[in-house]
């Protein structure tokens, strides 16, 4: 840069130094300030007044966020439904669980079905499980994610169904859904996705299946060992030993000179959980050789596990 355009571009920055100071020192509505917008003649700065109530985390405010979930404006409903998720406004929730199943706008019945989340109840069940029908992608996602975190057990089996869709994403948002659930009545839905052609999908219901107790599990997995993919093979070991199987003992061992850290990481604690003494050698010649401090730190905390387990006479 010549001295010239070095000293347009100091000038410049110092003319504009009051500007973003005044934009800086502009202080956020309190919470009467932000309760009386709701009531503005503009749809922007009503929508901006929800958001605002939602990120002061007064309840005092449910009521005045509930009346705006008829706002003329979506983008105003949509905010204040975000805010009453927020808040936990458990009052709200059928209110919300009617916009997720009735309002015409996309973007309303999204939030909607996010927010129910943090809402929970029957009438929240109900709408959610309608939901993942909606005509759109990301209700649908939505739906199933909030179902899974609620634990909705009734909605495992339309879950399942959903498996069978020809988006991936969809699939396994499923997946995860349902191992949050964690009914063992989904494995045999899930079963089928280990051989999904999206890899994606195989490790996401492998990763559900680790966590579904059931007898029939760890001989769906233990076909994955053989896996080409090495995250596959890891996922797989992995969800054994927290079955209480050994049988990726051996796996695990082989991943630990993987290339990919994540895999190295998931095969040593792996091991923590079945590691025999066969294996502590191999994990701690790993440790010593493992130059990425977050998973050399992963290591010696499995070889840690390890030991413990070794002394206490526990075997896998």
């Amino acid at each position: 840069m010549d001295d010239r355009r070095f000293v347009w571009t100091v000038a410049a920055l110092l003319l504009m130094a009051p500007c973003l100071s005044l934009a800086q020192a502009v202080p956020e509505d309190s919470y009467g300030e932000a309760a009386a917008k709701l009531k503005s003649p503009d749809a922007n700065a009503r929508r901006l007044a929800a958001d605002r109530l939602g990120r002061l985390g007064n309840p005092d405010a449910a009521q005045a966020l509930t009346d705006s979930l008829f706002d003329e404006s979506p983008a105003v409903r949509a905010a204040a439904v975000d805010a009453l998720g927020t808040l936990r406004a458990r009052d709200a929730a059928a209110k919300i669980a009617g916009l997720l199943t009735s309002d015409p706008q996309e973007q309303v019945r999204q939030q909607a079905a996010s927010s129910l989340a943090y809402l929970g109840g029957a009438p929240a069940a109900d709408a959610l499980m309608s939901a993942l029908g909606d005509q759109a992608r990301g209700v649908r996602l939505a739906a199933a994610r909030s179902l899974g975190s609620l634990g909705v057990s009734t909605a495992a089996a339309k879950l399942g169904r959903l498996l069978k869709d020809p988006d991936a994403g969809m699939r396994r948002t499923v997946l995860s859904a349902l191992g949050r659930i964690g009914s063992p009545d989904s494995v045999a839905d899930i079963k089928g996705s280990l051989s999904d052609k999206d890899v994606g999908v195989r490790r996401d219901a492998i990763t559900a299946l680790g966590v579904i107790d059931s007898p029939e599990v760890p001989g769906l997995l233990e076909p994955l060992l053989q896996d080409p993919d090495p995250s596959v093979k890891a996922d797989a070991a992995w969800s054994l030993a927290r079955h209480g199987d050994a049988a990726g003992e051996a796996a695990a061992v082989e991943l630990l000179g993987n290339g990919d850290s994540e895999v190295r990481a998931r095969a040593a604690n792996t091991l923590a959980f079945v590691g025999t003494a066969g294996s502590l050698s191999a994990l701690s010649a790993a440790s010593a050789k493992e130059k990425e401090p977050g998973i050399k730190s992963v290591m010696a905390q499995a070889l840690d596990q390890m030991k413990a387990r070794a002394a206490a006479g526990k075997t896998p």
